[in-house]
């Protein structure tokens, strides 16, 4: 979500903390859905990457356990978010 730090920076410097605040407060709310899953955050990150038309970078490296089946739909509700986000407050 490098766009919507960058919109909330941006603010900041305009003096705009309020603006800037309801990004952030969103951007968490996505956060905790990512940490919601039962399996490894990074897998979840990749996921959403890839669902939102990132690069298909592949699973996370042994220790760590790749995506559960049970957490994709999470991680589709997580791209949603990140949409939605994307076009509210960046355009």
């Amino acid at each position: 979500m490098p766009e919507l730090y960058l919109a909330i920076y941006r603010l900041y410097q305009e003096g705009k903390i309020a603006q800037g605040r309801e990004i952030q407060d969103t951007c968490c709310h996505i956060i905790y859905k990512l940490r919601s899953g039962k399996g490894n955050m990074y897998a979840m990150i990749k996921e959403v990457l890839r669902l939102n038309g990132g690069p298909d970078i592949g699973g996370v490296r042994k220790p760590l356990t790749d995506l559960l089946p049970e957490d994709k739909p999470i991680a589709e509700e997580c791209a949603q978010m990140v949409r939605e986000a994307l076009a509210r407050y960046v355009g």
